[in-house]
C-alpha cells in the first residue's frame, strides 16, 4: 500500500472520531444541566467528569489531524471553551430549573 494511501486511511477515522467526542462534551453538560434541574445533584459530578474526559478526548484527535493536508478539503471546526469552564456554570446556586431548561433548549 502506497504512503499516501496509509495516511489517508489513518486520517479518515479521526474526525469522525473528534465529532463524536465534540458531542458527547455537549450532551454530557447538558444532561448535568438537566440533572440540576430536576434536583437530582449527585449526579453531577459524574456527568461533569464524564464531560471533562470528552473534552479530553476532544483535544487528541484534534491534535492528531491538525496541519493536516486533507484539512483544506474538510474544515475543522471550533474548538471547545476551555476545560475550566466546564465546572464553572454549575458552581453557586445555579439558575431556576426554567432557566436551566431553557438554557439546554436554546
Amino acid at each position: 500500500m502506497s504512503a499516501p494511501v496509509r495516511r489517508t486511511i489513518r486520517l479518515v477515522p479521526d474526525p469522525g472520531r473528534l465529532l463524536v467526542a465534540q458531542l458527547q462534551l455537549v450532551e454530557y453538560e447538558d444532561a448535568a444541566v438537566y440533572a440540576r434541574a430536576s434536583g437530582h445533584l449527585e449526579l453531577l459530578d459524574c456527568l461533569l467528569t464524564m464531560a471533562e474526559v470528552e473534552w479530553e478526548h476532544e483535544q487528541y484527535f484534534r491534535a492528531r489531524i491538525t496541519g493536516h493536508p486533507l484539512l483544506r478539503l474538510v474544515p475543522l471546526w471550533p474548538a471547545p471553551p476551555p476545560r475550566e469552564t466546564i465546572r464553572d456554570r454549575f458552581e453557586g446556586e445555579g439558575p431556576t430549573a426554567r432557566e436551566a431548561v431553557a438554557e439546554v433548549v436554546r
